[in-house]
């Protein structure tokens, strides 16, 4: 079901929150068909992937997941990010709307690795499954799986119909590869998290050194990755999830991101949450027990479902 305009942001998303854990705690969920794929990237190697489709002849309007961390995903992961009986209430979401649901994998490089490649290349496998519309697909992905949507956008231009990313990670890699952990914004992250990013930082400059050893421009190879510094190649409608309670990527380390795109004239929407962690925008799981985190999760899912219902089903 749709919300109608004008609708209270707070008792849609309620509504929504409350349809997604009963789905979540009955086990019901749309019927159709999940179909592991394989898709050959850029150089030739398979990359796994998984499709959902929905009951009926299509074609269908479909959403590319990309999940976060590192490639070399499970199926069962995978499965979190595109099945029906995922215990992502956002995935759900995608499916209650007659959504096919498209999860890609990338492969465990290094930073600044063919993971990119790979993405792309996903989604233009799904542009030519002829099921699908080619014009009605969106892509969500969250943390690394955030970057790699937006440089997918970057990438491919208009052959994707929007984009939502959730603490999109390293959307501005210079602040990675040269900024001061105790300055802003890397000194937003609390003491306890600390050490972690100071590890990350270290791996992240220390693969960088290696590159520029073996003749890399280093300084273009960051900007080629930056979102930031190429904002103004994203030319279709952008979602972005953020918290200030997040300390893995908090809200600090995309503003000027999101600040570019505005500055550079893009649609972009942007929600903000204050308490909720890493990965609230997939909303896994039963309710959360605060609630505070819990009104945070109702309006991130009634902001993500109005985005690409506009986008998907306008």
């Amino acid at each position: 079901m749709k919300g109608k305009r004008g609708t209270s942001q707070e008792t849609w998303g309620t509504a929504l929150a409350a349809l997604s854990a009963w789905l979540f705690l009955t086990g019901s969920a749309p019927a159709g068909t999940v179909e592991p794929i394989r898709f050959p990237s850029v150089d030739g190697e398979p990359i796994a992937g998984l499709l959902s489709l929905p009951d009926g002849p299509g074609p269908f309007a479909a959403v590319v997941t990309i999940h976060g961390g590192t490639g070399g995903a499970s199926e069962a992961q995978l499965r979190s990010h595109a099945a029906p009986d995922s215990n992502s209430q956002t995935v759900q979401e995608f499916h209650a709307r007659g959504w096919a649901v498209f999860a890609i994998d990338y492969r465990p490089d290094a930073v600044f690795g063919l993971e990119r490649a790979d993405v792309v290349a996903g989604i233009r496998h799904l542009r030519g499954d002829g099921r699908i519309d080619p014009d009605r697909i969106a892509v969500f992905g969250g943390s690394h799986g955030g970057h790699l949507g937006l440089l997918a956008a970057i990438d491919m231009g208009e052959e994707i119909a929007c984009l939502g990313v959730g603490s999109p990670w390293m959307t501005d890699p210079r602040l990675y590869a040269e900024g001061d952990i105790d300055e802003p914004p890397l000194s937003v992250v609390p003491p306890r998290q600390r050490p972690v990013l100071q590890r990350r930082l270290a791996e992240i400059r220390s693969h960088l050194e290696k590159l520029r050893a073996a003749g890399a421009d280093v300084p273009a190879l960051l900007d080629s990755y930056s979102a930031k510094a190429q904002a103004d190649r994203i030319r279709v409608p952008t979602l972005f999830l953020t918290s200030r309670g997040d300390v893995v990527v908090p809200h600090d380390f995309v503003a000027s991101t999101i600040e570019a795109m505005m500055a550079a004239g893009r649609t972009v929407e942007v929600y903000t949450a204050q308490a909720s962690p890493h990965g609230f925008y997939w909303a896994r799981g039963p309710l959360p027990e605060t609630p505070v985190l819990a009104e945070e999760r109702a309006a991130a899912l009634a902001i993500i479902t109005s985005f690409f219902e506009g986008c998907l089903d306008p």
